[in-house]
């Protein structure tokens, strides 16, 4: 088990679950009257549910103690601390 990443990957979990919140939040609040609005808030949080689906795998993974690199979901060092500065690498949004 890769216990050093599973932080990484957990608060990865929390700033989702914050985006998807806001996003539903906002779909809410719009409505109707902005129907352009909320599909573009729709498809966000498409996107943020794929996002948690593949990090509830590569935590599966990391646990399971079978996070080989060939089996990652994410790139190599996606996941490390020096991308908390810049969100969460290629999967911020």
């Amino acid at each position: 088990m890769d216990i050093s990443t599973i932080p990484d990957v957990s608060q990865q979990f929390v700033r989702a679950s914050d985006r998807i919140s806001c996003l539903a939040l906002g779909i809410k609040e719009v409505g109707a009257s902005a129907p352009d609005t909320v599909a573009l808030y729709k498809d966000m949080l498409v996107d943020e549910v794929k996002h948690v689906q593949l990090l509830a795998l590569e935590l599966t993974r990391l646990v399971m103690g079978d996070a080989r690199s060939d089996d990652s979901v994410f790139a190599e060092g996606e996941l490390s601390s020096a991308n908390k500065k810049r969100g969460e690498g290629a999967n911020a949004t």
